[in-house]
């Protein structure tokens, strides 16, 4: 049975894949490859198959333990304002 929070998650799945389908090739953005509908008895769930990435940042900065120079901080902070600012070019605005 769909109630109303599984009609909300469902929209909002749809709209993720619009954005990435939308954002694809850019170097500061993990790409979007495909996405499928998986059924399983009563339960249906949209998977969304993404690039590999090797690390998140939140992770770097744990194996760093927090201590990054200030060229690899500025080298950080330019790749994030360069993915956002081609989101914000593409009319995309994101939480992540």
């Amino acid at each position: 049975n769909k109630n109303f929070e599984d009609e909300i998650k469902r929209k909002n799945a749809e709209k993720e894949i619009r954005a990435l389908k939308k954002l694809k090739n850019h170097e500061n953005i993990i790409s979007y490859k495909d996405s499928f509908l998986l059924k399983r008895e009563m339960v249906e769930n949209i998977c969304i198959v993404m690039e590999a990435n090797k690390m998140n940042l939140g992770t770097y900065l744990n194996v760093k333990k927090g201590q990054l120079s200030e060229p690899v901080c500025r080298k950080i902070s330019y790749q994030i304002l360069n993915g956002i600012g081609y989101c914000h070019l593409n009319m995309i605005i994101h939480q992540d």
